[in-house]
């Protein structure tokens, strides 16, 4: 995610991307998966990111990728959502995958993309 989104917010706007998913994904294993005793991974905070940097890109020239990519982030977030995991993720790990984590980092990181959507956009750094 770093390679594909870093320009696109500032260190202290990255911060805040942070804070947002982070508190989404918390309050979302707190309010919606009561039962969940543990959580251990990244995942939220990757899907939050890649959403805050979806909604960078789609502030700029709107390319092909863009749109593929962003079609194809969300159509896996709807998989999870209403099937589970990907096949191929659950058998590859030795631990379940908590997909919800993802729905909520996503949630986090479409937040706070929108919020920041109303700034200026950082200089392009060379």
């Amino acid at each position: 995610m770093g390679l594909l989104f870093a320009r696109e917010y500032s260190g202290r706007q990255w911060l805040l991307v942070l804070r947002c998913f982070d508190l989404a994904t918390g309050l979302g294993f707190l309010l919606l998966e009561p039962g969940l005793a543990r959580y251990v991974g990244f995942s939220g905070v990757l899907h939050g990111c890649m959403a805050a940097g979806l909604v960078a890109w789609l502030r700029g020239p709107r390319d092909p990728l863009t749109w593929t990519v962003t079609a194809l982030f969300a159509a896996k977030l709807g998989w999870e959502h209403l099937v589970g995991p990907l096949p191929f993720t659950s058998s590859s790990l030795s631990v379940p995958v908590i997909h919800e984590a993802h729905s909520y980092g996503a949630v986090g990181g479409l937040a706070a993309g929108l919020a920041l959507a109303w700034r200026p956009r950082p200089p392009a750094s060379l």
